[in-house]
């Protein structure tokens, strides 16, 4: 692992802190720690880690509303590391917007393992900057097929990703249904009606997520655009 890989931890117990940085340092990787969570979106803003290990019970702020506040301006990595244990807590954390979700108590190795494993994932080639394209309230990250309304994870299929790739890359053009055909092999014989299936699809996604509004247009006779 490049040895300037750089890890935020944020932890207030010192001992479990202090294991998580033993392990970590085992595979080249940097680390900070912040025992405060009042300093912790600052921190991140500023410094743009490659990696946030985060302790949902931190002072002054709760780790998912936290986690939604870094999700509103960075897709850095982020691991839960929590005691809260339930199915319903687990969902809250991905919800949120994180990547991974370890309950206490944990294995340091396991820990290492786990941050080796999605870095190359979500950033494979740290020359290479993660290019996001944002619209009012969408945002989408192509190398991850990941897109976001507002802070919330919204899950399209690589067809319907594609089409709002399209759309979000020129806003306000309209675009034929031919022109929005995906080009690959496998979807090279989708027809008009396909297309028109898939963007209804996509709209209801959309208009699912919390303070959404319809922004794909029907131009009749002619295809679709983004207002």
């Amino acid at each position: 692992m490049d040895d300037s890989t750089r890890i935020l931890i944020t932890e207030n117990d010192e001992r479990a802190a202090q294991r998580l940085v033993e392990s970590l340092a085992t595979g080249g990787l940097l680390t900070e720690i912040l025992q405060r969570g009042e300093n912790v979106v600052e921190r991140i803003r500023r410094t743009s880690p490659d990696f946030v290990i985060l302790d949902l019970k931190l002072p002054e702020i709760d780790g998912i509303t936290m986690c939604r506040e870094i999700r509103k301006f960075s897709n850095v990595p982020i691991m839960i590391l929590t005691a809260h244990i339930s199915e319903a807590d687990r969902l809250n954390g991905f919800n949120a917007g994180a990547d991974d979700y370890v309950c206490k108590p944990f294995f340091s190795s396991e820990i290492l393992a786990r941050v080796i494993a999605i870095l190359p994932r979500i950033r494979p080639n740290r020359a290479i900057t993660e290019l996001t394209i944002s619209y009012k309230f969408l945002t989408l990250v192509p190398d991850r097929y990941l897109c976001r309304v507002m802070n919330e994870r919204v899950e399209l299929t690589p067809v319907e990703f594609q089409l709002l790739k399209t759309m979000i890359s020129q806003p306000g053009i309209v675009f034929p249904r031919d022109k929005l055909k995906p080009a690959d092999k496998l979807n090279k014989g989708i027809s008009d009606r396909a297309v028109d299936a898939h963007i209804k699809n996509l709209r209801k996604k959309l208009l699912k997520a919390e303070g959404s509004e319809n922004l794909i247009r029907t131009v009749h006779g002619v295809g679709y655009k983004l207002e």
